[in-house]
């Protein structure tokens, strides 16, 4: 079957990893994320799964949740659902406490974009950023703003970017609690994605507006006033940024050159000084595309077709 073959080795030896199967949950995996030693997944079958990182062992977690992203901290688990047919559409924003589906809950609804941290969700509706209390609670609206591609909070600033076109379009800061908002790149910086913090920057995907390519991957200081740098993957089409340690890690779906066939992950410095393929799937799954990756003390997850996989880190 198919979703077997995923493991042909591409470049044994020295070279990087070949990707493993930790599950195979028998439906397409459309999002994960790392808590603790379990990967929630959610696939196309619209169930989420919690998969031991440790054994491999399934635990269906909720179904009827078409989820189309997710995300935890140490608590919670948090996911957007998306979906349009004739009879039904949901774009509303879910929660429940790590372990415990009997508690879920609607954060908000509609939500187009969302992110965590310690102690709120914050989410934009097409016109509003707003936030809720993870635990629950009301929502109270932060700003009103337009074009809104990505939200991320490192538990005291509110980070949101925002597309073009136009010379609005960048990455700003402001405070969690709502007040001013400050643009971080000194020019117009549109189509920014994914981000991602640390202590210093913010790490992101930018969509490239046509091409070759589908993104570029950036850092940007969060202080402001310096230009992006670029990081140096190797990389065609860009799906996925996580950070660990001195690292960033991209999944990626199809690499620039000819040398890595399918699918792969890679680790970039933080610097921006230098970058390496350390994981692939092989020619096998050239047609598929893998989810955002997630990091822990050992190895890097992703999912791949119907399978949750993993590489050293």
């Amino acid at each position: 079957m198919r979703r077997l073959l995923l493991l042909a080795c591409l470049s044994c030896g020295s070279g990087p990893a070949t990707a493993t199967v930790v599950a195979d949950l028998g439906s397409n995996v459309n999002a994960i994320a790392l808590a603790g030693t379990d990967v929630y997944a959610g696939t196309a079958d619209e169930k989420i799964s919690r998969v031991s990182t440790t054994t491999g062992a399934i635990t269906p977690f909720i179904s009827s949740e078409p989820l189309e992203s997710i995300a935890t901290n140490a608590t919670t688990v948090v996911w957007r659902n998306d979906l349009a047919s004739q009879t039904v559409t949901r774009n509303d924003l879910r929660r429940a406490p790590l372990g415990d589906a009997t508690q879920v809950a609607t954060v908000a609804d509609p939500v187009t974009i969302f992110g965590i941290d310690d102690a709120y969700a914050y989410f934009w509706d097409q016109t509003t950023i707003s936030r809720a209390p993870i635990g629950g609670g009301g929502a109270m609206a932060l700003a009103t703003v337009s074009n809104v591609s990505a939200l991320a909070s490192d538990g005291v600033q509110l980070y949101y970017a925002t597309f073009g076109p136009g010379p609005d379009a960048n990455v700003y800061a402001m405070p969690r609690d709502g007040g001013p908002a400050t643009p971080l790149a000194p020019q117009a910086f549109g189509g920014a994605y994914d981000l991602h913090i640390d202590d210093a920057n913010i790490y992101l995907l930018q969509a490239s507006g046509g091409g070759t390519t589908n993104a570029s991957a950036w850092l940007l200081a969060k202080s402001g006033g310096k230009d992006p740098v670029r990081l140096p993957f190797d990389c065609a089409y860009f799906e996925g940024l996580a950070l660990s340690g001195d690292s960033v890690y991209l999944t990626c779906q199809k690499s620039l050159g000819t040398k890595i066939v399918g699918p792969s992950v890679q680790r970039a410095s933080k610097d921006g000084s230098s970058a390496t393929v350390i994981g692939t799937v092989g020619s096998s799954a050239s047609s598929l595309y893998p989810t955002a990756p997630a990091v822990d003390a050992t190895s890097v997850y992703f999912g791949l077709g119907t399978a949750v996989m993993k590489v050293p880190r």
